[in-house]
């Protein structure tokens, strides 16, 4: 079931929601927003609290039933929100690798920032963490895990 067409769906899926701003649906959890995304048996759910500091959960159903997840915490550990910050964000997410398809790519530089990307696992069982540095120092951390459902 986690072959090809599973990972390019969740490429896709991923790159058609957060990233592009893309997907917002009504959501049954009070105060979460949600994102979806579906195409042929697949379906893709993102639903999330808070802005500055947030928890979420990705769902991937299969013929309507769930199928894999991934659960994440991020937070901000700088003051405000850095200009530049959001788009530095959404460009690195756009640029996931299908063998590593949770979060973004491993390294990615914009200007005065810095991201970065780790995981250990397989797409079954995995975990990781993200990081963005303004000029060096980390203003943002993201730590994800999750794998398969069944």
């Amino acid at each position: 079931m986690y072959d090809d067409s599973f990972r390019a769906f969740l490429l896709k899926a991923k790159a058609n929601t957060y990233a592009a701003q893309r997907g917002f649906a009504p959501s049954a959890r009070p105060g979460c927003t949600e994102l979806r995304y579906a195409e042929g048996s697949y379906e893709y759910v993102d639903s999330y609290a808070g802005e500055r500091d947030f928890s979420g959960q990705e769902l991937v159903y299969v013929n309507g039933k769930p199928a894999w997840s991934m659960n994440y915490y991020g937070a901000m550990l700088a003051d405000g929100l850095p200009e530049g910050f959001i788009e530095t964000l959404r460009e690195a997410l756009l640029q996931v690798r299908p063998e590593e398809p949770y979060r973004g790519c491993p390294m990615y530089e914009r200007g005065p920032y810095s991201y970065r990307c780790s995981s250990s696992g397989a797409l079954t069982m995995y975990s990781g963490i993200e990081e963005i540095s303004l000029d060096g120092k980390p203003v943002y951390r993201l730590f994800f895990h999750g794998g398969a459902v069944r």
